[in-house]
């Protein structure tokens, strides 16, 4: 069975920008300080610089949100979106379990307890919408995106907005969270980010890629910039385990009078998944002048999952005895 989703998705509104300094990451666990400047400030990047940013947007905010900032380029602290907004009060990851695909990562959120399907999820302000590959997910229908889709890699700032307000779109009945990717125009000419990385799995006895690149570049007036991005991961899944799907009902069991519940249909599985996730991004910031500015922003990604499930099943309930 093979499962293919995309997103893919461009914007044009009012905003163009640029930076290339080679970085090749390995993330700093505690803040980095750095360089003395010419005046003999000294200039904080790294995780505690990322910490003064979130903060300082959420105390000038007139409405309850919460707001992560990834510490460098790059380099957003987790595998994906939901991992990092875990971090927030008030949110909640929901995780799949195995026999619900979920293999732990985090798939969903939720919001003050809130259904996830009662979450609006945005791009830099434009609705976002997924599927599911599990086929037991795609029975109901719903709004809740699926962070699988969105790596961290292509990720600046998250915003979870707790609060209503009139200038968000509805839909938000949960919350609503909008995910700003990456500034030109914000950052340093000719900046360039690498990274490379492998996982093993030790079921499967497999070691699987990783990579991620961007290249960002803007002129000396920080009038026009111009960012690119990609990124490419497979990963190899095996579960071998037992499943129940559903119970049954039996009345006067054993002639006792009384109804007992049993499963109705039990299985012992054997599942493999080979996922792919690839996608790439492009922003163009062009500032005319200090009131106009034009913007123009792309975004692909897509996750292929093949499935292949062997299961020896007991159907329980054709052997019930009333």
């Amino acid at each position: 069975m093979q499962f293919k989703r995309h997103i893919m998705m461009t914007s044009a509104v009012a905003s163009l920008a640029m930076g290339l300094s080679l970085t090749a990451g390995v993330s700093a666990v505690h803040a980095q300080a750095s360089a003395t400047a010419s005046d003999g400030a000294v200039i904080v990047t790294g995780i505690r610089k990322s910490l003064q940013s979130s903060l300082k947007q959420k105390r000038s905010s007139d409405r309850a949100e919460e707001i992560i900032t990834a510490e460098d380029v790059g380099k957003f602290p987790d595998k994906n979106v939901a991992d990092s907004l875990s971090r927030a009060t008030g949110v909640n990851v929901v995780t799949g379990t195995s026999a619900g695909g979920g293999f732990g990562e985090n798939e969903h959120i939720s919001i003050r307890g809130t259904d996830p399907n009662l979450n609006l999820t945005m791009l830099d302000g434009h609705n976002m919408a997924t599927g599911d590959w599990f086929v037991l997910d795609q029975q109901g229908g719903g709004r809740a995106f699926n962070y699988t889709m969105l790596p961290s890699e292509v990720v600046g700032t998250v915003e979870v907005i707790k609060s209503s307000s009139a200038d968000l779109p509805e839909g938000g009945i949960g919350g609503t969270v909008d995910v700003h990717v990456r500034n030109p125009l914000d950052l340093k000419p000719n900046m360039m980010s690498f990274s490379a990385q492998a996982l093993y799995s030790t079921l499967p006895d497999k070691t699987t890629p990783q990579i991620s690149g961007m290249y960002s570049w803007r002129n000396d007036s920080r009038s026009l910039g111009i960012l690119v991005g990609a990124y490419y991961e497979k990963r190899d899944f095996r579960r071998d385990g037992q499943e129940t799907l559903g119970y049954t009902g039996v009345s006067n069991f054993a002639g006792t009078g009384k109804t007992v519940y049993m499963p109705s249909l039990i299985g012992s599985s054997f599942f493999q998944q080979e996922r792919v996730r690839k996608g790439g991004n492009i922003h163009i910031q062009w500032k005319t002048s200090d009131t106009l500015e034009f913007d123009f922003q792309g975004l692909y990604t897509t996750l292929e999952a093949n499935n292949s499930n062997h299961n020896n099943m007991f159907w329980g309930s054709r052997f019930s005895t009333q």
